[in-house]
């Protein structure tokens, strides 16, 4: 899947912006504060209709304006498509060919993306709900019927912990207890086959980026408490006003040279086994659904040296695009600040 084009009006620094990409590699140029990681969110927005980066939609509105619109046309093996999001006055919309779509699964068919940022870097070495997180996203493109199984455990677990708040008797959260059980024994499993389909070919990425020592995946499910539920962790759970078991809780662990990555690899280890994870994740969603997911880098390679650098994009194939500070020589760039980007 490719995006050929994208039209930027009122979002984040942009007034009315059109860009044309190449199939390849895109690399974004321009100083700190130019609007290098908005044009990059512009792009995953209309995958995914919400900032990469945490905030609110108003937030994307460019000052004293009332709201913005995205439009971008995708091409893919079959067909292009036009994708629209518009967001005016608290109201967003999201268009597929004019239609409006009320479900991002619907959006997942026409235009998947994958972003790496700086914030990222947590998945490697940061907290478990990191890890968590990036895997429930992985599985989500790659098996729709995941993306439902979370969902589901997700509102359960939300129907848990509100009753928890509520000072309720043991034998009310049992039953809530069941039903995330046997949503979290198909969860449990799943990313159990996830984490091996991954860790297999993440091996093989990092050898084609220098690094031989071998990678693997720790997966500590938290599960059992549910279903051998104590009244000792009733009560806990009810002083905490939250369920403290379960596979929201679950503890990946991603180690190196047989430790956990935060103790034995170096940054520019970790900042190359980040990317190889996500290359992984993107070769594996790419075989699923027959294209490669277009593959979003917002300064990737700050703690990279030259050499690591003309590597990795050596190895980067379909649509790429790459933000800098820097120009990368050979491929289509795009630098900021200039008047073509203007319309």
């Amino acid at each position: 899947m490719i995006v050929s084009r994208i039209y930027l009006h009122n979002f984040r620094n942009y007034v009315a912006s059109l860009f044309e990409f190449d199939h390849g590699i895109n690399i974004i140029v321009g100083p700190n504060g130019i609007g290098k990681t908005n044009l990059l969110e512009a792009i995953s927005y209309l995958s995914i209709p919400k900032s990469f980066r945490g905030v609110k939609d108003g937030e994307l509105t460019r000052w004293g304006e009332s709201g913005f619109d995205v439009k971008g046309e995708i091409e893919s093996r079959f067909t292009t498509h036009i994708l629209e999001a518009h967001f005016h006055n608290g109201v967003k919309n999201f268009l597929i060919d004019g239609k409006k779509v009320g479900t991002f699964s619907e959006i997942f068919k026409i235009f998947v993306s994958l972003v790496v940022t700086a914030k990222d870097q947590e998945i490697v070495d940061g907290p478990p709900e990191a890890r968590r997180k990036n895997l429930d996203y992985f599985g989500s493109f790659y098996d729709p019927y995941y993306y439902q199984l979370i969902l589901a455990y997700k509102r359960t677990l939300k129907e848990k912990n509100s009753l928890l708040k509520r000072n309720p008797p043991f034998e009310h959260v049992v039953p809530w207890n069941v039903k995330l059980y046997e949503l979290g024994v198909e969860m449990v499993k799943a990313r159990e086959r996830f984490l091996r389909m991954i860790e297999n070919i993440l091996n093989v990425r990092l050898r084609d980026l220098g690094i031989r020592e071998k990678v693997e995946f720790t997966y500590e499910p938290s599960i059992e408490g549910l279903k051998d539920y104590t009244k000792e962790k009733f009560e806990e759970e009810r002083r905490s006003g939250f369920s403290l078991i379960g596979p929201h809780r679950d503890r990946i662990t991603i180690n190196f040279m047989g430790y956990p990555v935060h103790v034995s690899a170096s940054e520019g280890q970790k900042r190359l086994i980040l990317l190889a994870l996500f290359l992984t994740e993107r070769e594996i969603i790419g075989d699923k659904i027959g294209e490669l997911p277009v593959l979003i880098l917002d300064e990737p390679l700050s703690v990279l040296g030259e050499d690591k650098i003309s590597m990795l994009v050596s190895h980067l194939d379909g649509q790429v695009f790459i933000s800098s500070v820097r120009k990368i020589s050979g491929f289509h760039t795009i630098e900021l600040g200039t008047v073509e980007e203007r319309v």
